[in-house]
């Protein structure tokens, strides 16, 4: 798998499609792991680029490995909503959000699990204040559930910082 590159806070060699459902600038210390909820890829992303939803995230990846991104990396995206982890809260000013496809009770499909670690890699060289991953449970426990149980967190995490 070729190695992804971010330039500009864009991720070079994939389709970028502008949600306005963004504000101000970020410097991000964690990435956000989401499941979409959504059946299809164009489910999903048509949302996050609908102006009433008031929804976005930084990435999505498909189920078939396809990523789009839809905020720049150092954009404030409306991923996270009501939030609170280690003292901190409101984390779509700290973070980076990725939604993977999925409607919450499936597996991650290999392809999907490998382009989401490529992802997190050059967001890492790119921002190195980035301190952690952590799913949306872990910032809203008592509202989400995302990523499902199927998700390998602890894989990602040792693959992303080693």
């Amino acid at each position: 798998m070729k190695k992804l590159k971010i330039l500009d806070h864009k991720l070079r060699g994939v389709t970028f499609r502008p949600s306005p459902n963004q504000s101000g600038d970020i410097f991000p210390e964690y990435i956000i792991i989401h499941d979409t909820g959504s059946r299809t890829e164009e489910g999903a992303i048509s949302w996050m680029l609908d102006r009433q939803s008031r929804v976005s995230a930084h990435v999505h990846i498909a189920r078939n490995g396809n990523i789009v991104q839809l905020v720049e990396f150092n954009k404030r995206a409306y991923h996270a909503g009501v939030s609170n982890y280690g003292g901190r809260s409101d984390f779509n000013w700290w973070s980076i959000g990725i939604e993977l496809q999925n409607t919450g009770f499936e597996e991650y499909p290999e392809v999907q699990v490998e382009r989401l670690i490529g992802v997190c890699r050059a967001l890492l060289k790119a921002y190195p204040t980035i301190k952690m991953i952590l799913g949306h449970r872990d910032i809203s426990p008592d509202r989400k559930v995302d990523p499902n149980d199927f998700f390998p967190m602890e894989r990602v995490r040792k693959e992303v910082f080693g």
